[in-house]
């Protein structure tokens, strides 16, 4: 919230009255922990998900899909799709309170 008296203006935002949810995952999980998402896009190294649960996107590398030779990302992991993963790495921005996290897909 923002009080301007010099033009008797008060500025209000939605997204500050909830709680950030990178605060609530540097809380609760940490790597190695499990997670459940679903499959939001596709990025030109991986997919990203979001987070169920917690309302926060991470990263798939290509790496960690378990893909034969012929198979593409697309064709293993469908938008909208549930997925399992394991938590690879989880880092902050205290400043800002944002945050990435990095998953292994599980089968």
């Amino acid at each position: 919230m923002h009080i301007d008296k010099e033009n008797r203006k008060i500025k209000l935002s939605v997204k500050q009255t909830k709680e950030n949810p990178w605060k609530r995952v540097s809380n609760e999980l940490k790597t190695g922990d499990k997670i459940n998402g679903k499959v939001l896009k596709y990025v030109g190294k991986g997919a990203v998900i979001l987070v169920d649960d917690y309302e926060v996107e991470a990263f798939i590398p290509k790496s960690k899909i378990d893909l034969s030779e012929n198979e593409s990302i697309e064709s293993v992991l469908k938008i909208g799709s549930s997925v399992e993963g394991e938590i690879l790495s989880i880092e902050f921005e205290n400043e800002e309170q944002k945050g990435s996290m990095v998953v292994s897909l599980l089968k």
